[in-house]
Order: C-alpha cells, then sequence, then structure tokens
C-alpha cells in the first residue's frame, strides 16, 4: 500500500489507512490505540466512524 492511496471503497481505504498507521514505526506505541478514522459523506454531512 502507498500511503494517500485510494482503491476500493472509502471504507476499505480508511481501514487500510488506518492498519498502515498502527503497524507504521513511526508513530509513537502510545498514540497507536487513538488512531481513528471517518468518512464524511459531502452531500449529507453525515460522518461515519470506520473501525
Amino acid at each position: 500500500m502507498t500511503f494517500g492511496e485510494i482503491t476500493g471503497s472509502l471504507a476499505a481505504n480508511v481501514t487500510k489507512s488506518i492498519t498502515f498507521l498502527k503497524e507504521s514505526p513511526l508513530v509513537p506505541e502510545q498514540l497507536k490505540s487513538n488512531i481513528q478514522g471517518f468518512v464524511f459523506d459531502l452531500k449529507t454531512g453525515e460522518l461515519q466512524e470506520v473501525n
């Protein structure tokens, strides 16, 4: 996976990005449990959390 690359659905991409960040040695361990992801719907204004 290349950081910033969008493939498949937005939710699937956010899930990949969360995994990428949680596995990264560059992110401090104490921050990894706080990593969250969201998809924002421009038409409705709905914000959906992705787990």
